[in-house]
């Protein structure tokens, strides 16, 4: 037990967080459709001007202005990776707002990665939780 649990330490996750686990304080993440189909939405705007097909013109530099926030209430939500995810979403944000890289940036990928990552992390935990028990 010693040993899983310095194994999840190493990997960012307090004994406290663990503890909020076993009581059931920390749930398992819920996918996020909400904020998931928001970053669709944004990278489609996103692959249409990259394209040239259409321009939106201020409408894309509004949708980082939201979607910033959104996806910040969505880690600020999440338990287990919050603190490895905020540098994560500072640097996508502020690539946001640099005209080219913008283009190339996928809000998509980052809300199912972080996502992804909550999961496993929180599997991780009840599996050696199980075992322990």
């Amino acid at each position: 037990m010693e040993n899983e649990i310095a194994e999840l330490t190493a990997e960012g996750i307090t004994e406290e967080e663990i503890e909020a686990v076993r009581k059931g304080d920390i749930k398992e993440p819920v996918f996020p459709v909400m904020v998931f189909t928001a970053a669709i939405l944004k990278d489609l705007i996103d692959i249409i001007e990259l394209l040239g097909v259409f321009t939106f013109g201020i409408i894309g530099s509004i949708m980082n202005v939201f979607m910033t926030p959104l996806i910040y209430a969505y880690v600020n939500k999440l338990s287990l990776t919050k603190r490895f995810i905020y540098k994560r979403l500072i640097g996508k944000a502020i690539i946001e707002f640099i005209p080219v890289l913008e283009s190339f940036s996928f809000w998509t990928f980052f809300v199912w990665r972080v996502y992804n990552r909550e999961k496993k992390k929180m599997e991780k935990v009840l599996n050696i939780m199980n075992k322990t028990s």
